[in-house]
């Protein structure tokens, strides 16, 4: 709970909006906009009538934001070119 008290305290960034900060406290986490001129990773190959549209985030590393989209139920586990960046 404590992270949370000194999450609130900070000013917000101005490029967040106010529901994307809600939905970051909703989850406890802190707003982590992405870098400009960071790699997003998308299953470009994936049908577009294929739903729901998919987004995972993992923690930022090198000059990747962390964000993998896709579009369908689930990613394959055996294509290891499934996402472009």
């Amino acid at each position: 709970m404590g992270d949370m008290i000194s999450w609130r305290r900070r000013l917000p960034d101005p490029s967040v909006s106010t529901v994307q900060r809600a939905m970051c406290r909703r989850f406890a986490v802190e707003p982590a906009p992405p870098g400009q001129r960071t790699m997003v990773g998308l299953a470009l190959s994936r049908p577009r009538h294929l739903e729901p549209l998919n987004a995972l985030r993992h923690p930022i590393a090198a000059n990747s934001n962390g964000w993998f989209v896709w579009r369908g139920p689930a990613i394959p586990q055996e294509d290891n070119n499934f996402f472009d960046v």
